[in-house]
């Protein structure tokens, strides 16, 4: 049987298999590097607006158009 890969939400730090959920990396533009891991779920994305989850999950300040490209993302997705 092959393992189910896990990762666990910047926000609400539950795990979930990583094809149900969001990266976000530490640079958009070449979506390689560091990264942290999002619910489609648009409380967990204020929650990690709110307490600056990815800017210490990334080590780096995360734009506003980062958001933006994420509410977008959860919309899609749902």
């Amino acid at each position: 049987m092959n393992r189910v890969p896990m990762r666990t939400c910047v926000a609400c730090r539950s795990k979930k298999e990583q094809k149900d959920l969001i990266r976000v990396y530490a640079d958009m533009s070449t979506k390689s590097g560091r990264g942290a891991y999002l619910c489609c779920d648009e409380a967990c994305l204020k929650k990690a607006k709110k307490t600056g989850a990815f800017n210490r999950a990334l080590r780096c300040e995360v734009p506003e158009d980062v958001y933006r490209y994420l509410e977008e993302e959860i919309a899609e997705r749902k």
